[in-house]
């Protein structure tokens, strides 16, 4: 099954689709150390899929940095609401840019929903 823009998925199809791991950190869903796809909460990354709020813990600095270093173009789900058990893919998307800069960082934090942040990757959608 492939995987199409505006279609939502459960996250066992997204895991076999993708061939991912399925393990920590899920919103970067990985294989051999790479990055293949991003999986969202809305609540904790509100400007996705344009704007990715990379925390720590949990290897999220090692996928947000091998996702800078590689430049894949990845699909990204989004799930509204932490209840829903679909995942609405958004599209495939590529890195546009990226920052560590605390007042960009600061402005973007939220007690409780977004807690400290890594970095902030900046996509862009791929067409076709």
């Amino acid at each position: 099954m492939p995987i199409e823009k505006g279609k939502s998925y459960t996250w066992p199809e997204i895991v076999a689709e993708l061939h991912a791991e399925g393990t920590k950190p899920l919103y970067a869903l990985h294989r051999n150390r790479k990055v293949v796809g991003f999986a969202l909460n809305r609540r904790q990354n509100p400007k996705a899929p344009d704007e990715i709020l990379a925390g720590y813990g949990e290897s999220r600095e090692q996928y947000a940095d091998a996702f800078i270093r590689d430049q894949p173009v990845v699909p990204v789900f989004i799930r509204e609401a932490e209840t829903e058990e679909l995942w609405r893919c958004a599209g495939n998307f590529r890195l546009r840019g990226s920052t560590e800069e605390n007042s960009e960082k600061n402005k973007r934090v939220m007690p409780f929903d977004i807690p400290a942040i890594y970095k902030i990757l900046f996509l862009e959608e791929v067409q076709g």
